[in-house]
């Protein structure tokens, strides 16, 4: 993320990043055990339709996080975007 020290909207970002990334890491979990054979696939619709909800959502909050909700985010502060492994 952009601005992660140095501005008043810093605590927003780092709250943002850390949420981005629990969220990934969580979803990628999932993929990883559905993957493996450990849960069934009847849920990957849902997740994936879950997921790309909180992208639209993470997006938004950053948006407002840069005080700016009409600009779109820049490259610098995407969401961070899941490894998709199947």
């Amino acid at each position: 993320l952009a601005c992660l020290t140095g501005c008043a909207s810093a605590p927003a970002y780092k709250s943002l990043y850390a949420v981005g990334h629990g969220v990934d890491a969580g979803v990628n979990s999932y993929f990883d055990l559905v993957m493996t054979g450990k849960v069934p696939t009847n849920d990957v619709p849902k997740v994936a339709r879950s997921y790309e909800q909180f992208q639209a959502a993470f997006r938004l909050a950053i948006e407002v996080a840069q005080f700016n909700p009409a600009a779109p985010p820049d490259s610098t502060t995407r969401a961070p975007a899941i490894c998709w492994r199947w």
